[in-house]
Formats: C-alpha cells, structure tokens, sequence
C-alpha cells in the first residue's frame, strides 16, 4: 500500500510541474533552433568549431535541465508525501490493534484518539471493525484488490439499516449459512 501512495504522489508532484516541463522543453526547443540556425549560417559545416561548441552546450544544458527537473520532481513528492501522511497532517497505521488482547486494544485506541491532530487524516486498516466503528467519520472496504465500499460511516449505516461491522461480516462472509 505504502509503494501505491508514493505512486499516487510522484503522479501528483508530475501534473504540477506539467507547466514547468513543458516550459523547459520549449527552452530546449530554442537552443535547437538557434543551434540549426548557426549551423545553417555556416554553411551546414559539422566541422565549423562554433557549431561544435554549440552543440555541445546544447547537450549539456539539456541533460542538465532534465535531470534538474527530475530532482525537483521526486524531492517535491517526497517532502509532499511526508508532510501530508507522515507529518502532523496525517497518520498511516496498518492493524495498529491486531493481534493484542481488549485491554491493550482499549489502551492503544485510547492513545492514537488521544495523541492525533483531529484537523489530520488518519487512515487506519483493520479487520477489528467493532473496536474502531464509533471513532471513524468515513470507510474504505477492499477487497480483492478492489474497493467494495465506501462512504461516510453514517451515510452506510443509515442506507443500510446495519452497524459497519454487521455490513463487513456481510461482504466479507466466508461461508454460507
């Protein structure tokens, strides 16, 4: 999941520097046609030691307002990643509570309500639904490696006349009755 976030971010940080990558390509467009240019004016000479220095520093300035704009890129999606789910701003915890008995299970829940920013996301897997149903605003059900469900807690109790937990036992049922 972790490596599906960092995807959707990298995707994310790329159409915002969509106008800069376009802008950088244009640049090196112009340093082609003033190149062709030169090249043209001297005769179309390969040789000509101007066209050679010319071509040279049109190589180099584009390899290196490519790799600029790459490092841009991935160091922007990172400090974006960190600031919107590993900073004060979010919090990732996979089965923070699987696994342990009640009371710890009490203790641990009681902790991350206790300790995270309410203006934050918190994202949150479990299979312990009971446990967790009372504090979550909205739900994600996967499955499969497909989204099943999702939507405002209260919104799904409501349609469905049914506890959160009630409907994951439904959708997720191992066997029939």
């Amino acid at each position: 999941m972790l490596g599906k976030l960092m995807k959707h971010e990298f995707k994310a940080t790329a159409k915002l520097f969509l106008p800069l990558l376009t802008a950088v390509l244009a640049l090196l467009g112009g340093f082609q046609v003033i190149f062709l240019l030169v090249k043209w004016l001297m005769g179309n000479n390969d040789s000509h030691p101007l066209v050679t220095v010319l071509f040279a520093l049109f190589a180099v300035l584009a390899a290196l307002a490519l790799i600029a704009l790459l490092a841009v890129i991935v160091i922007v999606a990172i400090q974006r990643f960190y600031k919107n789910l590993l900073g004060d701003e979010g919090y990732l915890l996979d089965e923070p509570i699987g696994g342990v008995d009640p009371a710890a299970r009490d203790h641990i829940l009681h902790t991350i309500i206790r300790n995270y920013n309410e203006d934050a996301t918190l994202i949150l897997s479990t299979h312990l639904i009971h446990d967790i149903e009372a504090v979550f605003d909205d739900v994600v059900m996967i499955g499969g490696g497909r989204m099943v469900l999702a939507g405002s807690v209260d919104a799904i109790r409501e349609e469905n006349g049914k506890s959160i937990d009630a409907i994951f036992r439904e959708v997720f049922r191992c066997w029939e009755n």
